[in-house]
């Protein structure tokens, strides 16, 4: 196979994980505005370790580590989201 079909078949994969990330994203403005709600704190490490382990259990050690780059970079922008929603709903 060359690098064009190859390429070509990474955009659809992107596509489809763009698609994904946004419905993440609705969920998480829903968790945000259950936290603001309940005044839960946005930071659970607990939480994140258990998505980190349950994501990496049985994966070989170099595809543990890439999915744990890729979710704990999912987390840290997901906190920065709920954080500028719960300040901009503040504002209001």
């Amino acid at each position: 196979m060359d690098i064009s079909k190859l390429r070509k078949k990474l955009d659809g994969i992107d596509d489809e994980i763009v698609d994904l990330l946004l419905r993440r994203l609705k969920t998480v403005s829903e968790i945000a505005e259950y936290k603001k709600t309940n005044g839960v704190p946005i930071e659970d490490p607990a939480r994140e370790q258990n998505i980190l382990s349950r994501l990496t259990k049985g994966l070989d050690e170099r595809t543990a580590r890439f999915v744990e780059t890729v979710y704990k970079a999912t987390f840290s922008a997901s906190k920065a989201y709920q954080s500028q929603l719960i300040e901009s709903s503040d504002k209001k």
